[in-house]
């Protein structure tokens, strides 16, 4: 079995083999003592040196990283002015749309308050009885459905 290591004496990457590993250019051995002298020098010669190619995959994803991005920016200065402007229009009045909630009654079961409520909203929001809770009631529900109608009017705007 051949194995390819820093040789100590070439300074360089050589095929190894044997036990322990022997550079088969000029018979230097590798032995644990040796490899640690090895590894603390520094290299002076990578002529020999030839990268691996580890097949994480780090290049495509550059590559399809820039192809996105050009893909963007083509896509944003090939779009007419007037697209954006009118998207930007409706922007703005979505934006400014509220949301109008409907008329609805707060009170508990069996109450004045929720009974006036319950009859304003069938008959109209006019009511005056003698009973304080019950014109409460129905007053409550002429300001929501004030407030819900100005609203829906503003949205049409």
């Amino acid at each position: 079995m051949t194995l390819n290591l820093s040789c100590g004496k070439c300074k360089v990457i050589q095929p190894f083999s044997g036990v322990p590993p022997t550079c088969e250019v000029c018979g230097w051995v590798c032995s644990t003592t040796n490899m640690r002298a090895v590894t603390r020098s520094k290299r002076t010669d990578n002529s020999n040196y030839e990268p691996r190619n580890t097949g994480s995959g780090g290049g495509l994803f550059i590559l399809l990283l820039i192809l996105g991005v050009l893909v963007f920016a083509w896509s944003r200065l090939s779009s007419e002015p007037s697209d954006n402007n009118q998207a930007a229009r409706a922007e703005s009045s979505e934006a400014s749309l509220r949301e109008c909630v409907e008329p609805e009654n707060p009170y508990s079961e069996g109450t004045g308050h929720y009974a006036g409520y319950e009859w304003a909203e069938r008959n109209g929001s006019s009511c005056s009885s003698s009973s304080q809770s019950f014109n409460e009631g129905c007053e409550e529900y002429a300001t929501q459905e004030s407030e819900y109608e100005e609203c829906e009017a503003e949205n049409k705007k």
